[in-house]
């Protein structure tokens, strides 16, 4: 009996143990549950935030590659473009300068076109003793009406404006050439300098046209 007495209070102390051993290892699992839920919030925003974050990186990278190639493909369609714009300038310039090469086939307008380059290049160089310079080839045209005409309508320019004519036997583009009589001033009205001269006005007005037809 005395055995048995002194067995219930050992067994109420191992079961007070294994209940406080419960116990704890409840609130161990428990903190441990609360732990791992913690954990798991954390790295789940942990992972949110490094999904953004490469998310972010890479739409910063796609559009940025995206304003590349944008910005490439403004350049290159403003290339095309500008060399479009230019080959058309320059075949507007090369009908001008064929058209003005077929105009010394017409004696005709050629003659009143050579007269009127004449009288102003001779009043662009002044003076009383002006050098009028004609191509050989454009001899037949150089008349005493057509020397007497530049003449007249030159002195009615300026007044007091002489020249004296004299034939070169270079072939210029047609026009004429006019000199003081020293060689110091040169006024060049060819047609190929005379288009040289207007050709940024005669550009920005192909230009223009071009650019309404781009609308």
């Amino acid at each position: 009996m005395t055995e048995e007495k002194g067995s219930q209070p050992e067994a109420a102390i191992i079961e007070q143990i294994i209940g406080d051993a419960k116990a704890e290892a409840g609130k161990i699992l428990e903190n441990a549950k609360m732990t791992a839920a913690a954990e798991k919030k954390r790295a789940e925003r942990e992972l949110a935030k490094f999904e953004e974050d490469i998310r972010a990186g890479w739409e910063a990278k796609v559009e940025k590659i995206r304003m590349r190639e944008v910005s490439t493909a403004k350049i290159e369609a403003r290339r095309i473009l500008l060399n479009a714009r230019e080959q058309a300038v320059a075949g507007v310039f090369g009908d001008i300068k064929a058209g003005l090469g077929h105009l010394r086939e017409d004696p005709g307008r050629y003659r009143e076109s050579l007269r009127n380059l004449a009288v102003e290049a001779v009043t662009a160089v002044g003076g009383d003793d002006v050098v009028l310079i004609i191509s050989e080839r454009d001899g037949g045209l150089v008349d005493d009406a057509f020397i007497e005409d530049v003449r007249r309508r030159a002195d009615a320019a300026v007044s007091g404006t002489g020249f004296r004519v004299e034939f070169d036997s270079a072939d210029a583009s047609g026009g004429c050439k006019a000199t003081s009589a020293g060689g110091r001033v040169v006024f060049d009205n060819t047609y190929d300098r005379r288009l040289e001269r207007l050709r940024s006005e005669i550009r920005a007005m192909i230009v223009t046209e071009l650019e309404k037809t781009d609308e």
